[in-house]
């Protein structure tokens, strides 16, 4: 083992060397990535091997890094655009994109890897936990008698190890902010050009970049991804000073509208089963049950993950994910899908007994569960109806006896939450057993309720139903 890269015998370096020329499929075992010193190297990361299956691959690498974006991915157009524009860049000849697990990129770039045709370097990097030289033999043993399973053949795996723990030209990398996690390091490290989606102002990929723009031993292109409507970035500025390159994207075209289709109505539209709802839930609430749409964060229920990621990449219309767009998806297939409301229950769908009319005054925002209650997007159900599918209110208990059936459990919820700051009886809540088909139901006994004129305008082109809009607090009966 070497005990200090930055003095390792003139043979060593010359045999690390020869081994980032090999490209064939054989395993092998690195102190460096192509074209970095090992000194270098161990300055950022420690005293580490790298565990090449598959053979190294020489080819460009493009690391593209991001702070995190949230779970509300739809609204993140420009950085899917970034990031479909650098995808699209890339030369697939020549070049390839940089994953590492966990890090806020890598299921977007492996997505985009597979859309575009463009092979990946995936980075396995180890639980960060220093070992003796005997502690990495047993990892490279243990490793190296996984074998590779073909995940794809866009892809290639090299694995990281723990650092050594005692090492004289590893004193820089001691010195180094180690609350920053290995998994950004390495993706930003392994880069021959760093493209930057976004950053947040001193975070991990913040620091990160000015490290690097800092270390005059790398030489790498920072591209920061930014549009002309971007408000001004004064750490950015900073960035630049310092050898980053602003990167502007422009986007053609105006945004299309949820619901494209601004044509007159014809004769094969849907036609409002009624179109003034005199008996409906702003007019005679208790005899109404309400059901409220959420943003979704992920896939829709049974959508496959890949082909959410590619509607994200892609900047398809139909990756939305708002409230609105979850209740056009089940006025569009007439079902409303049920979820668990508590553990041992059956799948139920919600509804609530509040009126209609007061949505507005009660929506407040659950921090434990990231969303609002009551939004005012929705479906409202006639009582009779949902009656008639097995519906009926919750009973609200202290607790919920773990020995309860499962069909007891179906229709109870706990009064509160354990800190005692939440009361779920005002919610009023209803459950019916499995998903509701609203197919079946009665004429008379549906209406859809939305936010906005806009959009009652929208929903009504493809809504058998009437849909009113979710009345002000000081706004009259609006049919």
């Amino acid at each position: 083992m070497w005990t200090a890269a930055a003095s390792a015998p003139e043979s060593l370096l010359n045999d690390v060397n020869a081994l980032h020329q090999n490209d064939e499929s054989n395993p092998i075992v690195t102190l460096s990535f192509p074209g970095i010193p090992v000194a270098t190297f161990v300055n950022w990361l420690g005293p580490r091997l790298i565990y090449w299956p598959d053979g190294v691959t020489n080819r460009h690498r493009i690391s593209i890094v991001s702070s995190r974006i949230g779970k509300r991915k739809d609204l993140k157009r420009d950085w899917f655009d970034a990031l479909r524009t650098a995808a699209m860049r890339c030369d697939v000849e020549s070049e390839c994109l940089c994953c590492v697990d966990s890090t806020s990129t890598a299921p977007a770039v492996i997505r985009a890897s597979e859309l575009f045709g463009i092979k990946r370097l995936r980075l396995c990097a180890p639980d960060d936990e220093a070992v003796d030289e005997d502690g990495l033999a047993v990892w490279l043993s243990t490793i190296s008698g996984h074998g590779t399973a073909a995940v794809s053949e866009l892809e290639r795996t090299a694995f990281v190890s723990p650092p050594l723990p005692t090492s004289a030209d590893a004193d820089i990398f001691k010195q180094r902010d180690n609350i920053l996690p290995i998994v950004d390091t390495l993706l930003t490290f392994a880069g021959q050009r760093i493209i930057v989606l976004s950053r947040r102002r001193g975070g991990n990929v913040d620091r990160l970049l000015d490290q690097h723009l800092s270390d005059s031993r790398l030489r790498r292109t920072v591209l920061l991804a930014s549009f002309p409507e971007s408000p001004p970035d004064p750490t950015a500025d900073a960035l630049i000073d310092k050898g980053a390159v602003r990167w502007i994207l422009d986007r053609h075209g105006k945004e299309d509208a949820l619901v494209t289709d601004d044509s007159d109505q014809t004769s094969d539209q849907p036609q409002a089963q009624f179109m003034h709802a005199n008996d409906g839930p702003l007019v005679r609430p208790d005899e109404w049950l309400c059901h409220w749409t959420r943003p979704r964060y992920g896939p829709w229920s049974g959508q496959d993950d890949a082909d959410f990621w590619d509607e994200l990449i892609l900047g398809c219309q139909t990756a939305d994910r708002s409230a609105f767009a979850a209740l056009l998806r089940i006025v569009q297939q007439q079902t409303i899908l049920a979820a668990k409301p508590t553990q041992n229950a059956r799948p139920t769908v919600s509804f609530t007994a509040v009126p209609l009319r007061e949505f507005r005054r009660r929506r407040v925002f659950r921090k434990h569960k990231q969303r609002h209650d009551f939004e005012p997007w929705g479906i409202a159900l006639h009582k009779s109806f949902v009656e008639s599918l097995g519906g009926k209110p919750v009973t609200y208990v202290d607790e919920i006896p773990k020995d309860a059936s499962q069909e007891i459990a179906t229709f109870l919820q706990p009064i509160g939450n354990t800190a005692g700051t939440i009361d779920w009886r005002e919610e009023r809540e209803w459950r019916v057993p499995e998903r509701v088909n609203l197919q079946a139901a009665p004429a008379g006994s549906v209406v859809v309720f939305v936010d906005t004129c806009l959009e009652q305008q929208r929903m009504q082109r493809v809504s058998s139903w009437p849909v009113i809009t979710t009345p002000r607090p000081d706004m009259g009966n609006q049919t």
